[in-house]
């Protein structure tokens, strides 16, 4: 894809169609092997990630960026990432909760606070060292994917199901789509991700609502500027 696509619903289409296409391959064929991999914008990985999140095993890959090949990541713990999610903003009467996701890069605050009014419930889920190319072993996926849910499932224990969870996210497409596999459209609350773009005003000019299973065009979401 491009970094600005023309048509974000059409997109979501093409994923939503991808999804029922896996699904009937599973019905088939219980034991068919699934992999993911890819240059994919950040909601359309946590979309297919919650879409097929009964799947029961998926191999991740990540391109090397040495010999511009895909290689599955590694088995075992790998690098030990010191992964720790925080809860930095707990208001009162908040109306939303925001997540941000902070794997090879620092997701900038003033960008989010352009979009999201407050107040809102505010996460931090980063590895000691944001950096590209840290996650190399299935292990590291799991433990961060393991504090992601945990936050998810405090956010549904704490707040109201109608507060919509907004999540920003940078990171490798592999985590981005095991991330989105943990995400429950029968129980969490609504989850939002957006994508960014520097050159954009707001940055994160687009996002999707993956939990919601609706047309399309119901599901992308293009947020106005947050007047302070």
């Amino acid at each position: 894809m491009n970094s600005q696509p023309v048509d974000p619903t059409g997109a979501v289409r093409l994923q939503e169609k991808l999804a029922q296409h896996i699904a009937g391959v599973r019905r088939s064929d219980p034991d068919a092997a699934l992999g993911y991999y890819g240059i994919v914008h950040i909601p359309f990985q946590f979309l297919t990630g919650c879409s097929i999140s009964t799947f029961p095993e998926v191999a991740l890959f990540e391109l090397n960026r040495n010999d511009n090949k895909w290689h599955e990541l590694k088995a075992g713990d790998g690098a030990n990432l010191k992964p720790k999610l925080t809860q930095v903003a707990d208001p009162a009467n908040p109306t939303a909760a925001v997540m941000r996701i902070e794997i090879s890069y620092p997701v900038p605050t003033a960008e989010v606070a352009k979009i999201i009014p407050g107040p809102y419930r505010e996460y931090t889920l980063r590895i000691e060292a944001p950096a590209i190319d840290k996650v190399t072993h299935y292990g590291q996926v799991h433990a961060i994917c393991k504090l992601f849910r945990q936050a998810l499932d405090e956010i549904h224990n704490d707040l109201d199901s109608g507060f919509p969870v907004h999540v920003f996210y940078s990171g490798p497409v592999s985590l981005g789509f095991s991330l989105g596999r943990q995400i429950s459209r029968t129980i969490h609350n609504r989850v939002f991700v957006y994508n960014y773009t520097s050159q954009n005003n707001p940055a994160y000019a687009w996002g999707v609502d993956v939990t919601r299973d609706t047309p399309p065009h119901e599901m992308v979401v293009k947020p106005t500027l947050v007047v302070p």
